[in-house]
């Protein structure tokens, strides 16, 4: 499962090996100061938006992708019956990221990191 790191003024989204070839994607770094906000979240599914193009998808089992829509891309690494992250992003490539997290108490966690990081 996808993770999200934050060390070095960066949040960085790491994929697996498997991860990267679903959703042609490497890992995902930003810097802490495009990071807008950070929203847990238990549907994280319901926060998609666009067309899939490129990865892998299978709905609402799993979600590895570059997902396009009017006016930019959010990046996705979902997983069925998982919780997650919403990160908003400013001058970066992606307008957001959407990350399942293993539980509810992990995606709290790192919306508090990043709170704290960023002061």
């Amino acid at each position: 499962m996808a993770q999200i790191h934050l060390a070095d003024g960066l949040l960085t989204l790491a994929l697996s090996r498997a991860e990267k070839i679903q959703a042609f994607h490497s890992d995902i770094s930003v810097p802490l100061e495009n990071v807008v906000s950070v929203e847990p979240t238990s549907d994280i599914w319901s926060h998609i938006r666009g067309v899939r193009a490129p990865g892998t998808g299978v709905p609402r089992i799993v979600l590895l992708a570059t997902m396009r829509f009017k006016g930019g891309r959010d990046f996705c690494a979902l997983y069925f019956g998982k919780p997650g992250v919403i990160v908003t992003l400013s001058q970066a490539k992606f307008a957001r990221l959407l990350v399942s997290t293993e539980t509810w108490e992990r995606a709290i966690d790192i919306a508090h990191e990043v709170t704290l990081l960023r002061g």
